[in-house]
């Protein structure tokens, strides 16, 4: 094919550390990928927020730096999708004005919202009912409701209310539009019947003019700006924007997570497992997210640990300061953990203990251990939460018999190896690390005609690497039946820690 018939799409994807673009061919093959950091800001303990306009200025030199490599490409360029971290609020004024930062997913402030969402709705069981989720301090309506409680003048000014990459999708082509996956995690949205739900939004007394439209996650909202077009050097009026999907729908795209049966775990920030199903999972336990998938017609259920890598951060910036997550991980393949356990709570948790008062904590230390023993068991106490997530997958009759990898800790063989152990079960690597700009790219060239449909695409543009089996699962049955005795035991002192804290 020559290089004139050849189509591309970006894949922008807004994360909670950078955003990336990733730029894809109408063979599914990756050109290549550029990203650009942005900071999280924490005023109070458990705050977690961001300025939407730092996504932007990322999102602009990310593009920017990525068609400077490829500025061959530049005029058969037809469509940019968005992918973008889950649940966070943005507030816009009548102009279009951001009235305060984002509000993120990893915030933990808004318990009172959450019991104040489950009494107006009639109760936990109707709230199940009505959204197919349980009120977590994540979701954003429980920090809409902060907003009005606290900030009430600033909330009378707001006129929209988006979520992170909807805010870019925006600023790309001048519509207010969101997708099916990314509203679900609203907490004010009909799963099973893809919609708003008019009820939820009367209950809680929120203005439904306040939301945007929700469309599949392949459609088309828009054109590129004249002036973006310009500034990239793109073909003016040719360049659609393609709304694409929250990032954990979209990452499952970029590892081909479409239907039944169909499992990935995605190791970032958070730690994420999914499941796709074709209806809407009853979730009874309200422990996993219930969603709509970015697949048309199909569903999915996951669960969320809110500090994966996020565990591993802090202690390469607090404990280890001046070395690499990877000499992190060289350290810890060369340790044990010698009887030394990590509660990885640092934000508090998501599932399956929704506590936001947990506080992450190491037991069983002993004057022995050393700093590699700190991140040996660090990591498998990452791994022994990831395993909760698969448990309870599994209570939802999802039976997982292999797992699609993805993110920083798919990336390293010896976690790998080390969380495939613990499981139990086999695991692929994706070839691709970014999978949720690689989804956002697939989703954006199917709502662009440059594949059949998001199966086409998928086929195209998702490649895994060699199965990696289970060797020591013996090992660590024993080590995480004590894990899982450790929340239960604990939960008291973090209830009393958070009353020290609050007072």
């Amino acid at each position: 094919m020559s290089r004139k018939s050849r189509k591309y799409a970006i894949g922008l994807d807004v994360g909670t550390s950078g955003t990336k673009a990733l730029l894809v061919d109408n063979y599914g093959r990756v050109l290549g990928h550029q990203e650009s950091p942005h900071k999280i800001h924490a005023p109070k303990p458990t705050w977690s927020e961001q300025d939407p306009n730092a996504w932007w200025k990322a999102a602009d030199k990310a593009v920017s730096q990525l068609l400077s490599r490829f500025a061959r490409c530049r005029s058969n360029i037809v469509a940019i999708g968005l992918s973008g971290q889950m649940h966070g609020s943005v507030f816009l004024d009548k102009t279009g004005s951001v009235l305060r930062p984002a509000i993120l997913w990893n915030d933990q402030r808004t318990s009172r919202e959450c019991e104040e969402i489950t009494r107006l709705v009639g109760g936990r069981s109707a709230l199940l009912r009505y959204t197919s989720n349980i009120a977590l301090p994540g979701y954003t309506a429980p920090k809409i409701l902060w907003v009005r409680n606290n900030e009430p003048k600033l909330f009378d000014k707001t006129r929209t209310i988006l979520l992170p990459k909807d805010y870019i999708a925006w600023r790309l082509c001048g519509e207010f539009a969101t997708d099916v996956g990314d509203a679900s995690g609203t907490l004010l949205f009909n799963v099973r019947k893809r919609k708003w739900h008019k009820k939820v939004l009367r209950a809680l007394d929120l203005d439904p003019k306040l939301f945007c439209r929700a469309y599949e996650s392949v459609s088309v909202v828009g054109e590129l700006h004249a002036a973006l077009a310009r500034r990239w050097s793109l073909p003016a009026g040719k360049v659609k924007v393609v709304i694409g999907s929250g990032d954990q729908p979209a990452a499952a795209i970029g590892m081909g997570v479409l239907g039944e049966g169909d499992a990935s775990l995605t190791l970032g920030t958070s730690g994420v497992v999914f499941a796709a199903s074709a209806t809407p999972a009853d979730n009874a336990a309200g422990l996993l997210q219930s969603f709509c998938h970015a697949v048309p017609d199909t569903w999915c259920l996951f669960g969320c640990m809110l500090s994966a890598g996020a565990s591993l951060e802090w202690l390469r910036d607090k404990v280890f300061e001046g070395q690499t997550v990877d000499s992190l991980l060289a350290r810890a393949s060369q340790a044990t953990s010698n009887g030394l356990f990590f509660l990885p709570y640092l934000n508090g948790e998501r599932c399956p203990y929704p506590d936001p008062h947990s506080r992450a904590c190491w037991v069983g230390m002993q004057r022995g251990h050393t700093r590699a023993d700190l991140v040996r068991a660090a990591l498998e106490g990452i791994s022994f939460g990831l395993k909760d997530q698969l448990r309870a997958l599994k209570s939802e009759g999802i039976q997982i018999r292999q797992l699609l990898c993805a993110g920083g800790g798919s990336r390293n063989a010896f976690w790998q190896q080390l969380q495939t152990d613990i499981y139990g079960i086999p695991t692929r690597r994706l070839d691709t690390p970014h999978a949720s700009a690689l989804g956002a790219a697939l989703l954006a060239g199917t709502g662009a005609g440059m594949w059949e449909d998001i199966s086409a695409a998928c086929k195209a543009g998702v490649h895994a690497g060699p199965v990696t089996k289970p060797r020591r699962q013996r090992h660590y049955k024993s080590r995480y039946r004590v894990y899982r005795n450790l929340y239960p035991t604990l939960r008291p002192a973090f209830e009393q820690i958070h009353g020290i804290s609050a007072s």
